[in-house]
């Protein structure tokens, strides 16, 4: 009997799939994010109401307060998206 190993595909956790599709709405290359990109990943999400969405989120991850999410900030901002359902499909 001859026994045939299986590769399991390891699919992407959805956390780091969420934090590509983040970066990939940094418009200007600048590795932050302003509450207008963030608007934009949201509408991408299917939210309906995006900037309200964005607003909510720049507020919750956005520790030191400038008016960006940078990338120590990402991980508390994809955290957030994740616990209101948001998932990449």
């Amino acid at each position: 009997m001859t026994y045939h190993a299986i590769k399991s595909v390891s699919r992407e956790p959805n956390e780091e799939m969420l934090k590509r599709l983040v970066m990939e709405h940094d418009a200007n290359g600048d590795r932050v994010l302003s509450k207008h990109e963030l608007k934009s990943v949201f509408k991408d999400l299917g939210s309906r109401f995006p900037g309200l969405r964005a607003r909510l989120a720049m507020r919750f991850a956005d520790k030191d307060k400038s008016g960006y999410i940078d990338e120590g900030e990402l991980n508390g901002l994809v955290g957030y998206m994740m616990k209101l359902g948001y998932r990449v499909r």
